[in-house]
């Protein structure tokens, strides 16, 4: 094995391990989703791929490449672009953040995919980095952060839309088709 490879792995199996530890002897939150736990464990797999403008992997990421292929993987279809994937979902304060949601930033039109606590993956061009983990907080990135996408259901049991009180004035009542 290359020693590039190795080092990718231990990365990979590092990040994983300490996410496993953190969730040790806790309970499941209602934004806990196994999609969305697959979707933050696939992107991790591609740390360390470099950045190509345009690019949608394996080679190569550009940053909404990145995430297209990685929701695409996992059987979300999302646009191609930063500023198509900005309506998509809906929209979260950054407080509500859970592993799996769109972060955007203004640079103008980034997209990366946030993993918790504080951190997110993404595709980045500065000095062809590629793919990397970011905290959010980074002068840089804070500076610049524009809004938040849930785009994976928020559990994995979809409760459906509910019913509100304008749809029952309107006479609209969920019920079989």
């Amino acid at each position: 094995m290359k020693p590039s490879m190795l080092l990718k792995c231990a990365v990979v199996f590092a990040t994983l391990l300490a996410a496993a530890e953190a969730r040790a002897g806790s309970t499941a939150v209602p934004g806990d989703s196994v999609q969305a736990s697959r979707i933050v464990e696939d992107a991790l797999s591609w740390l360390g791929v470099p950045y190509v403008y345009g690019g949608t992997g394996p080679e190569g990421f550009d940053c909404s490449g990145f995430i297209f292929r990685v929701f695409s993987d996992n059987g979300i279809a999302l646009p191609r672009t930063a500023g198509e994937m900005r309506a998509v979902g809906a929209g979260i304060g950054i407080e509500d953040l859970l592993p799996g949601d769109l972060v955007f930033f203004d640079n103008p039109g980034h997209v990366g995919l946030y993993l918790g606590e504080g951190e997110f993956i993404h595709s980045s061009s500065y000095q062809g980095r590629g793919v990397v983990v970011t905290r959010l907080d980074q002068p840089n990135y804070a500076r610049r952060y524009a809004c938040s996408r849930r785009v994976v259901p928020a559990s994995s049991e979809d409760p459906g839309c509910p019913e509100t009180a304008v749809d029952t004035a309107r006479g609209l009542t969920p019920g079989p088709e």
